[in-house]
């Protein structure tokens, strides 16, 4: 079809939802191979907005009412001899829709608990007294198994006396102190703290060393069934009362750790050279984020879940659309099977927007002050 036939916006103005390149099985060798780019005119592959100028102000005579057009840039470009990139033609992209419809963020509470919650009712809420009687009977367990009365005295734990412990170490973590031994100081120079007149320091330290969650007669079965069953229990209040909106993000944090552990990730360029990834078929990370969207109540609510270039990938994208859930974000131009065609390092104007199908996933080129590369199936 001959494009004089065409207005320039509708050539290449990226619209999502009728502009979108679909890669095809009998084409990717074709796209493959597609390294050079042909010379055009600037004018030709405007992104959208493009009158606006790249530097939208700040300075660099582009922006809006400083002569600075795209007429202009186009004809000092081509004096320089640079050479522009083309975009592809786009097709339609068919966006992943919900059964159900989007929902906010909910907490299942009754009326009465909402209108005077006090925190030791919602601390309650996960620590139970339940579960509370279970680490008190699993600590006294553990500690005459370890022959806890050889050395000092031990007093068979009360789930009075583990309250107080618990508090002190609540307390300790809210008001920050150099050593634990610090909140006993009786010096005048140090704070008095009073919380620990209802336990000693020699008491703290015995029930800090033999606290047990899990029975310590009954080998684990897992890395982390040493905190089940509080561990379980507590993930089981959360689902239960607290239900996240559809749009969720996931991301990764660091954790100071100097240990060994098979859960340990190095990352480069890190604050910390060390870190544990709190979040998890595909790759292992990949695994690890599909295991945290699945805590989510997926079966009866809609979901979209949005990461950074460390999670998302092609691969990943696809398989959260087979089950059922909207995914977003950004991604490195490395990650497999990502468009050659939209790995430009070529120039191309500011707000110039163009994008890829790739197995029911859009990828994405976006022109800011530099290539942004994104993917999205909810887009």
């Amino acid at each position: 079809m001959d494009t004089i036939e065409y207005d320039e916006q509708d050539l290449f103005v990226v619209d999502f939802a009728r502009n979108i390149y679909n890669i095809t099985d009998e084409n990717d060798d074709d796209i493959e191979n597609f390294d050079n780019f042909e010379e055009i005119h600037e004018e030709n592959i405007q992104g959208r907005g493009s009158n606006r100028g790249r530097g939208r102000g700040r300075g660099r005579g582009k922006g809006r009412g400083r002569g600075g057009g795209r007429n202009n840039n186009s004809e000092r470009d081509n004096n320089n001899g640079e050479q522009i990139a083309q975009l592809l033609p786009l097709l339609f992209f068919n966006v992943f829709q919900h059964v159900r419809p989007l929902h906010e963020f909910k907490i299942n509470l009754s009326r009465d608990f909402l209108l005077s919650p006090s925190p030791y009712s919602i601390f309650s809420l996960f620590f139970s007294l339940e579960q509370i009687e279970i680490i008190v009977k699993n600590t006294n367990k553990y500690a005459y198994v370890k022959n806890a009365g050889e050395g000092r005295d031990w007093k068979e734990l009360t789930m009075k006396k583990f309250k107080i412990w618990l508090a002190i170490l609540i307390y300790a973590g809210v008001f920050k102190l150099p050593s634990i031994r610090d909140y006993w100081n009786k010096d005048s120079e140090f704070p008095e703290h009073k919380i620990t007149t209802f336990m000693s320091l020699i008491r703290f330290e015995q029930i800090k060393r033999f606290m047990h969650i899990s029975d310590c007669t009954i080998p684990p079965e897992f890395w982390y069934s040493k905190v089940d069953p509080l561990a379980t229990h507590i993930q089981t209040v959360f689902k239960t009362i607290c239900i996240p909106s559809s749009n969720v993000s996931i991301d990764e944090m660091i954790a100071r750790f100097s240990g060994r552990s098979a859960h340990t990730v190095r990352i480069e360029n890190k604050l910390t050279p060390e870190e544990i990834q709190q979040v998890s078929d595909l790759s292992k990370v990949g695994n690890e984020v599909y295991h945290l969207t699945s805590q989510l109540p997926i079966e009866d609510k809609s979901f979209n879940i949005y990461m950074d270039n460390y999670f998302s990938s092609i691969k990943f994208f696809k398989y959260l659309r087979e089950k059922k859930i909207g995914a977003c974000g950004t991604v490195r131009t490395n990650s497999a099977n990502f468009p050659k065609v939209l790995k430009v390092n070529k120039k191309l104007d500011w707000d110039t927007l163009s994008g890829v199908v790739v197995n029911n996933t859009l990828a994405i080129l976006w022109i800011d002050n530099g290539p942004v590369t994104m993917l999205s199936t909810i887009h």
